[in-house]
């Protein structure tokens, strides 16, 4: 697969799964860039526990059916900076797995991350009050990102 990322192999791979499979209800609300009122909706078979801001973000912990527990970062996108697994408008999502983009990924918190970025643009949400990538590691140097 010459000149295929992983991130972009990883993305076309599960994407039509991933836009096929979010369920719930939730509804873009204005705490937070609206990414709160994703908590107890599923993606692709993974459930939102909790949503909130940490260093610049909104950091999302998710559970999915073997009952593990995995971080997405939602931050605003930005030219230049590392690649982020999805966008979604103005928004950049990222898994957090303490990994510079060669750490294998569990495909199923990509296809959950990948859905999640489907309902964000859907809901048209904005990066207000968010940082991006590169700003949250000169605001944070030491910053402790990992929740989950």
């Amino acid at each position: 697969m010459k000149g295929v990322t992983r991130r972009g192999f990883f993305r076309g791979a599960v994407l039509g799964a991933a836009a096929a499979s979010a369920s719930g209800s939730a509804r873009a609300d204005a705490s937070s860039t609206g990414v709160r009122s994703v908590v107890g909706t599923t993606f692709a078979g993974a459930t939102c526990l909790s949503a909130e801001r940490h260093l610049g973000a909104v950091a999302l912990i998710l559970e999915d059916e073997a009952g593990h527990r995995f971080q997405i970062d939602v931050l605003a996108a930005e030219e230049g900076g590392p690649e982020s697994v999805a966008t979604a408008g103005s928004l950049a999502l990222f898994l957090a797995n303490r990994g510079d983009g060669s750490t294998p990924s569990h495909e199923g918190h990509g296809a959950a991350l990948l859905a999640l970025a489907e309902w964000c643009d859907e809901a048209g949400l904005s990066a207000e009050g968010l940082l991006t990538w590169r700003a949250r590691q000169r605001a944070h140097p030491r910053g402790a990102f990992l929740i989950a």
